[in-house]
């Protein structure tokens, strides 16, 4: 059970009213004045994995909650329009009143599969310091939300006093993202356990130096010269990221040398997608506070392009562990397992499901019933109508097309049976969409009774929504992006080759990377470089955990197309600029074209200097932006239109993302390009621009 039901206690308010004292009264410090209760890890009960297979925890629910509210937050384009929205956060980490802090859950969580090797007072300071240290940072809100009131010198050192002692508490646990001087949220031997908790804390530092360095003038900040806070932002955005990526593939590597078990790879499979929802979703917003390529009046849509894979489905039991599909006897290992998740890909969206159906029988026994045996998956990539196929399992017998026509399946009831628990299949799966109350449902042949009766369970698999721990139509956060039908080393016990056990793997993508890329004026659109057609030359290779899905690597002379949108219809022209963030082996040169109805036009070399020795292994200070600029009339920016980069000189270039930002301009053009390049700060280290400027004015 979740212990997070109000998710709709705080809305975005109009940043006219003065609402914004909203429970700051209770983000007192210290914590032993706070209403928050007291959580010991002594309450943590450490279980078997049969008893939390196909179950998502309480941090993680709530964790997945909070990474769409924070990517609301960026959509806005100041702090009062999202201020309600911010206080939510923080009374929604800390934990509703008699529950406990989403810190000390994600404890819990964590320990139910990794070593404990720390004294548990240790980790107990670790909850009690992420608390407070989200006290001081809601002490600062207050003051600031009292000088935005009512500005004067009181109000003003109030808030600079406010500022310092939560810029002081974050720096003093975590430590500027030492790996090796950690502070309490980062002490030796817990940071993996620590690590949801460091995340999250180092988000809310990073907003607050965000705020010190846009708005800190107008309150006097600048009367302590001493601290260059712009540097202070950049590194801290820099150590927090790689420190966040680097614990959890210490965490990944500790659990491989377990063992070859398939036990052990569901846990490392669990640790895998936990994290990915608690820390490396929140870690791929890092970057945006950078305000040296990032204005704070400029809306941002990032999407997350990550595919999570929830458990395979197959029949589970706690009370006989070798009749569970991952049991030792029936053939499961870490290494199969591990070899079926389907490789990364260029983004894909679900259009249609044609599945192979066969009897599963133990021996040369009757049949138990009939199972999904084997898959060919049908998508669309972004913004294309032609349809692709990739195919798992079998791919002869019975097929029976399931068209979900490119409805968003948010949720899958499954039927897992077993036959003597050494034989397994999928009898039944229902798919939960949305656009029609008629739910997309296979059902195989069942024996009901006699002899060689299967066991038969029934299992629901999805992520929970913003607002709702079961997702519904109105309210999820993740869809379905495909089905792999797998073995993971199950033994062979059928007669016949085409009659063997399966499991089935679902695998989701975020609801914030849409079919389209549809954007707005004065909005900067983040779009996935994996996000694109399938053309000669490209591959998909694994993203260093930072950027919130995979890379996209460009062979000489290869092209990619982006094409794009607006959300409504244009009346004035505007600028479209174009930046790209890449990592190089080397420097290359790339070629952007601009494409729309009318044809070709404007077409920008740049040159893009190397930015690591490897494509491997990268770290955020390995990733580099460089940015063009368009601009055209009203009649060619009314209709759709499409971004493409050439890969001109360059063997080891991979792009992470592709930036849309459209202007609107009136008359004196060039002034107007020259104010927005200014008013987005666009003077990042590396970073060069070309301009060149066409069209009515």
């Amino acid at each position: 059970m979740n212990p997070y039901q109000n998710k709709n206690e705080y809305e975005i308010l109009d940043s006219s009213q003065n609402n914004f004292n909203m429970s700051i009264n209770h983000l007192q410090y210290p914590l032993k004045n706070s209403p928050y209760p007291q959580f010991s890890i002594d309450n943590c009960r450490r279980s078997n994995t049969a008893t939390w297979v196909n179950n998502i925890g309480d941090a993680v629910s709530e964790s997945i909650s909070l990474v769409s509210t924070i990517l609301g937050i960026f959509t806005e384009p100041n702090l009062w329009g999202v201020f309600s929205a911010l206080i939510g956060l923080l009374d929604r980490m800390r934990g509703a009143l008699g529950t406990p802090s989403i810190a000390a859950l994600s404890i819990c969580d964590l320990l139910e599969i990794i070593d404990e090797r720390v004294n548990r007072s240790v980790l107990n300071d670790g909850i009690a310091d992420f608390n407070g240290s989200l006290a001081l940072f809601g002490n600062f809100l207050s003051a600031l939300n009292s000088w935005r009131n009512n500005p004067n010198n009181s109000t003003a050192d109030e808030l600079r006093f406010r500022f310092r002692a939560s810029d002081s508490e974050f720096d003093r646990s975590l430590t500027n993202g030492s790996l090796t001087h950690g502070g309490s949220l980062a002490r030796q031997d817990a940071q993996i356990l620590l690590l949801p908790s460091f995340a999250k804390a180092a988000y809310f530092h990073l907003f607050l130096l965000n705020e010190a360095i846009t708005s800190g003038s107008n309150w006097g900040l600048e009367i302590r010269p001493t601290i260059n806070y712009q540097e202070k932002l950049e590194n801290s955005i820099r150590n927090y990221t790689n420190y966040c990526v680097h614990w959890y593939n210490q965490g990944l590597e500790e659990i491989r040398r377990r063992n070859n078990s398939g036990e052990n790879w569901l846990v490392f499979h669990r640790f895998r997608r936990d994290m990915t929802l608690q820390v490396l979703d929140l870690v791929a917003t890092f970057p945006n506070f950078d305000t040296n390529r990032y204005s704070t009046s400029m809306p941002i849509t990032t999407q997350l392009s990550r595919v999570i894979y929830t458990d395979p489905i197959g029949c589970v039991s706690q009370s006989h562990l070798n009749s569970n599909w991952f049991g030792p006897v029936n053939g499961t290992n870490f290494t199969s397992l591990e070899n079926e998740i389907p490789s990364p890909t260029l983004s894909q969206f679900l259009n249609s499901i044609d599945l192979v159906d066969q009897p599963l029988r133990w021996g040369v026994g009757t049949n138990g019933g009939n199972t999904w045996q084997g898959n060919t998956n049908s998508f669309n990539f972004s913004s294309s109508s032609t349809v692709f196929h990739e195919s798992y399992g079998r791919r002869t017998g019975q097929n029976i097309i399931r068209g979900l026509n490119g409805r968003d399946v948010f949720r899958i009831d499954s039927r897992p049976i077993s036959l003597d628990g050494h034989t397994f299949g999928v009898n039944r799966v229902e798919f939960h969409h949305t656009t029609s109350s008629q739910n997309s449902i296979y059902t195989g042949y069942l024996r009901t009774s006699g002899l060689n009766r299967p066991v038969v369970q029934n299992v629901r698999t999805f992520l929970p929504g913003e607002n709702s721990d079961i997702p519904n139509r109105e309210d999820y956060t993740h869809r379905l992006s495909r089905v792999a039908n797998i073995t993971g080393g199950l033994r062979h016990v059928a007669v016949r080759e085409d009659q063997s056990s399966s499991l089935l793997l679902y695998g989701w993508t975020h609801k914030s990377l849409t079919r389209e890329n549809m954007y707005n004026l004065n909005e900067i659109f983040q779009i996935p470089a994996v996000k694109t057609m399938n053309t000669p030359g490209i591959q998909v290779i694994a993203g260093p955990g930072s950027t919130g899905g995979d890379l996209l690597r460009l062979n000489l002379g290869a092209r990619v197309t982006y094409n794009c949108r607006p959300a409504r219809p244009l009346e004035t022209p505007m600028v479209v600029h174009v930046r790209v963030r890449y990592a190089s082996v080397g420097s290359s040169t790339i070629r952007i074209e601009f494409t729309d109805p009318s044809g070709s036009f404007n077409p920008q070399t740049l040159a893009l200097p190397d930015t690591n020795s490897s494509l491997n292994n990268l770290q955020y200070q390995n990733f580099n932006m460089v940015t063009t600029n368009f601009a055209r009339g009203t009649s060619i920016m009314q209709g759709n239109f499409s971004i493409s980069i050439i890969n001109m000189n360059g063997a080891n270039l991979a792009l992470d993302k592709i930036e849309i930002i459209p202007v609107r301009i009136g008359r004196n053009t060039s002034e107007q390009v020259k104010e927005f390049i200014d008013k987005l700060g666009c003077v990042a280290k590396f970073e060069k621009y070309s301009y060149s400027l066409s069209g009515s004015e």
